[in-house]
Order: C-alpha cells, then sequence, then structure tokens
C-alpha cells in the first residue's frame, strides 16, 4: 500500500511544522524562569509587558502594575540599571557555583523541595513576564538570583543551610528543673543524670524575679527545692531564676517561665466581644529582609505561607526612613519621629506615643511584646519603658538570658527562645482577641545568612499552629523594617534598591476573606502598588475599630487605609511620606565616578560630615575625613529643571562606607543634600570616643 501527498497539502504540512518550531523558540526564550537572567557580558535584558498577579491560587489581577525587571543596562528601558560597582572577574564561575550549590542544598535539605521548587518556577514565569511602567512611581520587581547579586550571595550556599541547625549542647527538656501544668516547678532527676554527674548537692534554691523597669529586676528570697518534691508556683509568679551546687561548690544557674493571666488580662476578655467575629493580629518580624531576601533565605517558610495559606505580598512596600526605629514608628504610631513629642532621655511610656497596642488595648484586645536584646527598637541608645507598655512583655526575661548566654540559661537559641515564648502565649490565648509583636533583630542586623539557618524553625513553627488552628482568626503578618543594610551585596544597585523594599506579607482566615470579601479584594488590589507602614498603621488600626466603624485619621495624612481605599496610580514618594534620600520610584542610570557632578556631590557630602565634626566637644576627638574613593554613583531626572545623584563613597581613617542624595539644580548648576549623609557599614568600636548617635556613624576616634 503507497502514500502519496497532493503538493498543496505538503506545503501545509511544512507551516506547520515551521510555526511548531517557532513557537517552541519563542516560549523557551522568553517563557522559561530564567528568561530575566543578564548576559553576563553586557547586563542587557528583555522586558515582557504583562500584569503583575500577586494571588497564587484565585487572587484577581492588580489594577496597579509594577515593574519586573533586574537590570537592564540603561533606564531607558523603564527597569532597573546596572550597579556601576564592577563584578569580580571570575563571575561566570561564582554563578555556575552558586547555581550548583543551591541545588545541592535544596534536595538536600529542604523536605518541601520539589513542591517549593515548582512554586518558585511558576512564580518567576509570571513575574518575568510582568513589566509596566507606573504613571506616579515606577517599582521594579526584583529577581532574587540576579546575576549581579549573586557574587555577593555567594555565603548562603558555603553553609549546608537546611540541615545545620544551631542547638545547645543541654536542650530545654534536660534543664534542672522545669515547669508542670503551668503550676509547678519540679527539678529534673533524669537531667541531672544525664547532664551533671550526679554531683549536683540534694537541693537546689529558687528565686522569683520581677520587672522594676526596662533595665532593673527585684528579686524575691529564695526558696529550696528538694529533688522528689514539686513546688506549687505562686498564682501571679511568671519569672525564676534556679541555682544548684555540685560538690565542688560550682553554681549552676538557669531560667525559667510560665505565662499567667492577671486580672487586668482576664477582664479583658470577659469584655471581648463575641457577637461579630474580630480579627487578631501577629507581627512576626525579623530586622533587615527585603521582600527577595525573604525568598532566598527564608524560602521554605516564604512559600510555605504564600502557596498554602494564600498570604498576600505587597510587593511595593516602601520604607520611611533608614533603619529600624524611623520605620517602626510610622508603622506602629501613624507619625515620623520628627512629628512626635521628643523621647531624648525619656521612658515612652512617659510620653504621649499613639502606639498600635494602646489602641488594641482600648478595645479589649490582649496585648504581647518580645524582642531580643540586640539593637532592641527602644532601648538602643534610648531609655526604654518604665511601666511595660503591653499585657505580655519579655523585655526583663531576656536581657537575663543573653547576660547569662541563652544556651546555658534557658537550653535554647534566642529565635527558638522567643517562639517558645510566643507558642505559650498563643496557648493561652489563642482564641481570644490579641495583638502581638514578635520581632528579632540581632540575628539578621548585621548579615542576612545566620538567618537561613531558622528558616525550618519558623516553618515548624508556623505549620504546627496553623494545624491546631491557632491563627483560624489571626491576621498574621510576616514582615521587617527595612532590607539588608551592610552586607556587600548592597554594593550592588540590586542590594540598595532591594533594602528599601521590606518584606510584608499578609496572610489571612479564610472566613474573612468571605465576611469581608469587600474589603480583602481592595487590599488585594492594593498590592501591587506603592504601600508604606503609614498605610499599614491605617490598616490595623481599623481593625482595632472594628473594621466597619469610621476611624480617625492621623494627622498629617498620608496613610491610606488599604481595605477601603484604593491607591490612585499618581501617588509619590512625596505624597506617600517617604523622603526623596530613601525613594525608589526613581529611573536611575549609572555615571562615571569621574563625573564632574558626582566629584562635587562626594566633595558636598564629606563637607557636610567635617562639619557636623567640627563641633567643639568633638573636634578634639574626632578625625577630619577625607576622601578615599567613590565607589559608585547612578543619576536620576527628577524633572526638566532638577537632576538627583545618589553616590556611595568611602573615608580615611577607617574605611567607612557612606551613601547620599545629592540634587543639582540644572539651571544654576546648585547642589543641595537631600536628608543626611547615611553610612552604610558598621562602625564597630571606631566611634566609642562620642555618645551621639548622630556622631557615632561619622567620628573616627583618635585615641
Amino acid at each position: 500500500m503507497t502514500c502519496s501527498f497532493s503538493r498543496s497539502a505538503f506545503k501545509v504540512l511544512a507551516v506547520v511544522v515551521v510555526t511548531a518550531a517557532l513557537i517552541f523558540c519563542f516560549t523557551s526564550r522568553f517563557l522559561s524562569p530564567g528568561f530575566l537572567s543578564s548576559d553576563g557580558a553586557t547586563g542587557q535584558q528583555a522586558v515582557f509587558s504583562s500584569v503583575a498577579v500577586n494571588k497564587v491560587q484565585s487572587h484577581k489581577v492588580s489594577k496597579t502594575l509594577l515593574t519586573t525587571a533586574t537590570v537592564p543596562e540603561s533606564a531607558e528601558s523603564g527597569g532597573l540599571v546596572t550597579s556601576s560597582h564592577p563584578l569580580p572577574e571570575s563571575h561566570g564561575e561564582v554563578v555556575s557555583e552558586v547555581a550548583e550549590r543551591k541545588n545541592e542544598r535544596d534536595s538536600r535539605y529542604d523536605p518541601l523541595y520539589h513542591e517549593l521548587q515548582r512554586a518558585h518556577s511558576t512564580e518567576s514565569t509570571r513575574a518575568n513576564q510582568s513589566s509596566a511602567l507606573l504613571p506616579g512611581c515606577h517599582i521594579s520587581l526584583l529577581n532574587p538570583w540576579d546575576s549581579h547579586a549573586l557574587p555577593y550571595l555567594k555565603k548562603l550556599f558555603t553553609v549546608e543551610k537546611k540541615g545545620r541547625r544551631e542547638l545547645c549542647a543541654v536542650p530545654p527538656d534536660h534543664l534542672l528543673a522545669h515547669v508542670v501544668n503551668r503550676s509547678y516547678i519540679r527539678v529534673n532527676e533524669t537531667a541531672l543524670q544525664l547532664y551533671y554527674n550526679k554531683s549536683i548537692a540534694s537541693d537546689c534554691q529558687l528565686t522569683f524575679f520581677t520587672r522594676l523597669n526596662d533595665d532593673k529586676l527585684a528579686f524575691s528570697e529564695p526558696l529550696d527545692l528538694k529533688k522528689g518534691e514539686d513546688l506549687k508556683l505562686p498564682e501571679l509568679e511568671e519569672f525564676a531564676s534556679i541555682s544548684c551546687k555540685n560538690s565542688s561548690s560550682k553554681d549552676y544557674n538557669q531560667l525559667l517561665f510560665r505565662l499567667t493571666e492577671t486580672p487586668e488580662v482576664k477582664q479583658k476578655v470577659l469584655n471581648q466581644k463575641r457577637e461579630r467575629r474580630r480579627l487578631s493580629v501577629l507581627m512576626f518580624y525579623n530586622d533587615g529582609v527585603s521582600h527577595v531576601m525573604a525568598r532566598r533565605v527564608l524560602n521554605t517558610t516564604y512559600y510555605y505561607l504564600r502557596h498554602t495559606h494564600g498570604a498576600v505580598s505587597l510587593n511595593g512596600f516602601h520604607t520611611v526612613g533608614l533603619n529600624t526605629f524611623p520605620n517602626m514608628i510610622p508603622y506602629l504610631t501613624g507619625y515620623h519621629v520628627s512629628e512626635l513629642p521628643d523621647f531624648e532621655g525619656k521612658y515612652f511610656d512617659k510620653i504621649d506615643w499613639p502606639f498600635l497596642w494602646r489602641m488594641f488595648n482600648n478595645h479589649s484586645y490582649v496585648t504581647g511584646f518580645v524582642e531580643d536584646t540586640s539593637y532592641s527598637t527602644f532601648n538602643y541608645l534610648k531609655k526604654g519603658f518604665h511601666k511595660q507598655p503591653t499585657d505580655y512583655y519579655f523585655k526583663n526575661y531576656i536581657n537575663l538570658a543573653a547576660s547569662m548566654g541563652y544556651c546555658a540559661a534557658t537550653g535554647e537559641r534566642v529565635h527558638t527562645l522567643m517562639l517558645h515564648l510566643l507558642d505559650e502565649f498563643l496557648q493561652l490565648h489563642s482564641k481570644n482577641d490579641y495583638f502581638f509583636w514578635w520581632f528579632l533583630n540581632g540575628l539578621s542586623h548585621q548579615t542576612f545568612e545566620p538567618l537561613s539557618r531558622v528558616d525550618l524553625d519558623y516553618y515548624h513553627f508556623f505549620k504546627k499552629h496553623f494545624d491546631k488552628g491557632s491563627f483560624k482568626d489571626t491576621l498574621l503578618i510576616f514582615g521587617s523594617d527595612h532590607g539588608n543594610r551592610f552586607s556587600d551585596l548592597r554594593k550592588s544597585y540590586v542590594g540598595q534598591t532591594e533594602e528599601r523594599l521590606p518584606l510584608q506579607l499578609l496572610v489571612f482566615p479564610q472566613w474573612f476573606k468571605k465576611e469581608y470579601s469587600h474589603l480583602y479584594e481592595t487590599l488585594l488590589n492594593n498590592s501591587n502598588s506603592l504601600t508604606t507602614p503609614f498605610d499599614m498603621h491605617e490598616t490595623l488600626a481599623s481593625i482595632a475599630s472594628e473594621l466597619n466603624q469610621p476611624l480617625q485619621p492621623s494627622a498629617p495624612r498620608r496613610g491610606l487605609n488599604l481595605f477601603k481605599t484604593q491607591v490612585p496610580f499618581t501617588r509619590t514618594c512625596e505624597t506617600a511620606g517617604i523622603p526623596m534620600k530613601f525613594c525608589v520610584c526613581k529611573k536611575m542610570s549609572p555615571v562615571q565616578a569621574t563625573n564632574e557632578d558626582v566629584v562635587r556631590a562626594a566633595s558636598l557630602s564629606l563637607s557636610h560630615i567635617n562639619q557636623l565634626l567640627s563641633e567643639p566637644a568633638v573636634r578634639l576627638l574626632c578625625a577630619t575625613l577625607t576622601l578615599k574613593v567613590i565607589v559608585s554613583a547612578q543619576a536620576t531626572i527628577a524633572s526638566s529643571k532638577r537632576r538627583d545623584y545618589r553616590i556611595i563613597f568611602e573615608t580615611l581613617p577607617g574605611s567607612g562606607r557612606f551613601e547620599s542624595t545629592v540634587r543639582k539644580v540644572v539651571k544654576t548648576g546648585k547642589l543641595s543634600l537631600l536628608g543626611e549623609v547615611t553610612r552604610i557599614s558598621l562602625y564597630g568600636n571606631s566611634s566609642v570616643c562620642v555618645s551621639s548617635q548622630t556622631l557615632k556613624n561619622y567620628c573616627y576616634c583618635m585615641h
């Protein structure tokens, strides 16, 4: 049997084959997850216009668009620009090595590896096809694995992230004593046998302690604690220390805690209205984590919340200040620090600042706050609180544990101790209305690598409580105050940009999405818009006021309630309350370090620093700084009349690194600083001779 084709049929078949080949080539080139990866030689990238989609499964498309790009060479393309900081010669080898280690690490240690890999691929493909220019603000959704950032991420993959949990030698269940049913304390005889060589004397002593203020404790008279006997805890005592001696009179000292309900807390619970379901709020924060950094170092937790629980990501969430304090105060109060009563030398509870926890407290919410000691928000170079600000407050317990060594005192690292405290709080109050702020800052304040080791602990904590139903009435905010400020990643333009775009994931209960669908949809439509801590303050304040009630806005009115107001297309940094120094709503192009305007801008910035150091009180203590090198510079056209330069430079002595934004008036050539000159390297002990926080950033002590 023979087959024959007419000439016309053969032509049709040929057209079909060629068309299929072209489609395959197009999709392979433009729709792959790696579509936006930079060319190693030029940095040029394609940009494919589409709508940025937030929700993984069924979220509606946001009406406000983001530009999704990584690092094109010219700002004319509407994307981000390349960093003028040169890449290392071995850039290609570094990228290859990092990618290889990433795959090896994830496949070995990530229990969700295959699921997360598919989710990441889906999101990357969707994001890499998305690009559009906002009329008021141009924000780029960065690629976490952009090739220009990879050389600075190499350390992430030299440590086996998922398999290395930093545990204490003596685990928490083998301390000298433990709390039984929140009512008794019992000597842990098993632990004595295993860890203390049976040499502990038969008796130990227990001392309770209570706070007087953030820096002072009051201790009770010690009580004898005998092996084989339980000591009943007094009703309201929560924190205790235990001391035991061995036969050589060596002391072993450890800390214990249990949470109780004060009469005030019990009354709040009785007052809570039950005719309408209310949202509780858990702010779970880590210092210095940008949105894209979370996808690098907290990827298991990130994708669990995004893809299992439909977390909404505020992709345009923008800082309004440099570090923790000027970003969290607007979040917590609705005001810039400069607009509030002066706090220097004062306890924060003695001045009239409208903190969110006060609003929730006024509506009978149970409130809580835990933060570690390093660089703490209200205590680092500040006085802290005299009266504890929330119903549950763990500052003094954390301070004491840190002074003794977390492992020695509690058997836990700082992050697991803080998770343990939150776990106890949820056991008591997950069924009540509550507001709780959990903030770990010391681990990631200076660099981001250590956070990768807590990813699985976070994942297991959240999974445990979601599975138990602890969050069935809770808005969980997994967020940060700003991106990383001090690591080498900041040498790249990607790092400079992501510093201003911190993580902000919002996980809502299913009932809220249905009962308040109109509010949820409005927030969803704002998820790809320019948003700020001011907006989150207004949004959370509306939860405290029961959502449907009218809310008196803070003044001046700059924050928008994301439940009720569509963020306008025309919103800019100025109208959102973002100082221009920090604004990333601008197209920027690299400029040569030898450019005349750049050199003048660096000179102006250095003169400003030295003027501060010339004050009579410090000029004999601090060296006059000179310019070492201009590391990088970018320029943006603010308008036809103005041009802004962002420069990074280093000084001598001490090799301090600084960033400044300088505006040039085109007609006259006049330069002026926008905001202060920012230090972006650690000053360590080089500024110990001065006490002023401002001067510590600039002073290099001569003696």
